[in-house]
């Protein structure tokens, strides 16, 4: 996987691990923030996996930013260049913490695992990400804040 495709592909997992406003249609309400947060990061790895924009596209703030200077239209840019240029992504999640600051602001970090092809334990390649989401108007949860880095590492200090 080239080294501009997999952090394309690195932005794309960040956004939707970070946003997470995905309806849970049919399903019952998680009891606490914690679990609404891991309900709706396995429901976010589906909607990545499927390759859609528009299930995407609503995950991120309006007034999102992050260390690389992208704003929520340039992410945009970027989710339709990940999406054209692979035709399968395969992802494996791993939550390592989720910590409320606030009631409303959640900062997590997680582990992902990312392929082009499914099984492909040579090709994968291994992000950390450290995400800052926020509880809107809407009780949903949108991205606000990202950084993501090959490997692991240490959080950025908020």
């Amino acid at each position: 996987m080239s080294k501009r495709v997999s952090s394309a592909i690195a932005l794309v997992l960040c956004l939707i691990i970070g946003a997470l406003p995905i309806a849970l249609t049919g399903c019952a309400e998680p009891s606490t923030p914690e679990a609404e947060v891991r309900a709706l990061i396995t429901e976010a790895e589906v909607a990545a996996e499927a390759r859609d924009l528009g299930d995407i596209r609503p995950l991120i703030a309006e007034t999102y930013t992050d260390r690389r200077g992208y704003n929520k239209r340039e992410i945009e840019q970027l989710l339709r260049l990940v999406f054209v240029t692979h035709q399968s992504v395969h992802l494996q999640i791993y939550v390592e913490t989720i910590e409320f600051a606030q009631p409303d602001i959640a900062n997590a970090v997680a582990l992902v695992g990312m392929a082009d092809t499914a099984g492909a334990l040579p090709d994968v390649d291994l992000y950390q990400f450290d995400v800052r989401l926020i509880r809107n108007d809407d009780e949903e949860w949108q991205l606000v804040e990202a950084d993501w880095r090959r490997g692991l590492g240490k959080p950025p200090k908020r």
